[in-house]
């Protein structure tokens, strides 16, 4: 019966979802006109069309937990676990102005209407893993980029994604790299939940009902004398204390 509930209410929600993709692509073309900065708000907003109006059609709730401390229109190197491409629309919704730009594999800058034309035109890097040394540099050059204009940048230090929802050990090369291209940049540490959950069929279907979380920490302030491998640590511990919070696991 649950499997049945989960078809009923997939069904729309992916026919929605095409839909959206398909409608908003042009949008995204325009926005080109007028700058990065631009394309990464019209991304934004479409993030937030998504959470706000297309993912209730299977029952998904989001919880988003920010930091009073986190600034408007400020431009923060975001650092996350990563669950699932299901994730995504929070960061849109709960950093709207703040444009969050995003580290993706290369493939991803393929055949997906609007999110490739994102992902290759906006505030956001492609980045080929079987090639470390370039990755490295795409990442550093988006982190320049990202100081110049005053957009964000998220990157997931897992290297790929928890199926399974457990954290993984955050890599640092990619990092490090970030965080030395863009050393006026505060750190945002952030947890996300729940959409391990809902990928967990690959769209079919979607279990209804699945609850989205994303906790955003204070930010980390940044300065000449700093330790990088420690922010990195820091922002790992944060999203361990979350998910276990999320969970009722203690943590010693």
């Amino acid at each position: 019966m649950r499997k049945i509930i989960d078809w009923i209410f997939t069904i729309p929600f992916l026919i929605l979802l095409v839909l959206a993709l398909v409608l908003c692509d042009p949008l995204f073309r325009l926005s080109r006109l007028f700058g990065i900065k631009s394309i990464g708000y019209v991304a934004s907003a479409f993030m937030w069309m998504l959470q706000r109006l297309v993912f209730p059609i299977n029952g998904t709730r989001t919880t988003i937990e920010k930091s009073d401390a986190v600034r408007p229109r400020t431009p923060y190197i975001i650092i996350s676990n990563h669950q699932a491409l299901y994730e995504f629309p929070l960061f849109g919704t709960a950093l709207f102005s703040n444009i969050p730009g995003f580290i993706s594999k290369v493939e991803n800058g393929k055949w997906y209407p609007t999110v490739s034309f994102y992902l290759r035109n906006g505030p956001c890097g492609l980045i080929d893993r079987r090639d470390k040394p370039g990755a490295i540099q795409a990442i550093a050059a988006l982190g320049r980029q990202a100081q110049a204009l005053g957009h964000s940048v998220l990157i997931y230090p897992e290297g790929t994604r928890a199926k399974d929802g457990q954290l993984k050990p955050y890599k640092r090369a990619g990092t490090l790299a970030l965080l030395e291209a863009a050393p006026d940049l505060e750190v945002l540490p952030v947890a996300v939940e729940g959409g391990w959950i809902a990928m967990r069929h690959n769209f079919l279907p979607v279990p209804f009902g699945t609850h989205l979380r994303i906790r955003i920490g204070h930010p980390i302030p940044r300065s000449e004398a700093e330790n990088r491998e420690d922010i990195i640590d820091e922002a790992h511990r944060f999203t361990e204390e979350a998910l276990a919070d999320w969970r009722g696991i203690e943590t010693g």
